[in-house]
């Protein structure tokens, strides 16, 4: 399943369903994206595009963004060369 977002830039962001149960989050823009993480740790604690929206380690992406309401708590985030990858918890 695919669920689109317009931020308050009204930028597309594009949350994808992949086959091994992650989600992978595309935005359609070339403005600037923060993100953190622990030090040490190879994983993201959040990804911030300019304009939203603030995704972070726990959030329920399912029930914020996707239309069929299904639960999608982030266990992890991946930045795997450009491609924003959100592990979600099993």
């Amino acid at each position: 399943m695919t669920a689109l977002f317009k931020n308050r830039y009204k930028n597309l962001i594009e949350f994808t369903d992949l086959e091994d149960g992650s989600v992978q989050m595309i935005i359609h823009s070339d403005l600037p994206m923060s993100a953190g993480f622990n030090e040490g740790d190879k994983c993201l604690r959040f990804v911030d595009p300019s304009g939203g929206p603030f995704i972070q380690v726990g959030m329920d992406i399912g029930k914020e963004f996707f239309p069929d309401n299904k639960s999608r708590v982030i266990a992890s985030i991946l930045d795997l060369e450009g491609k924003i990858i959100l592990q979600i918890n099993k």
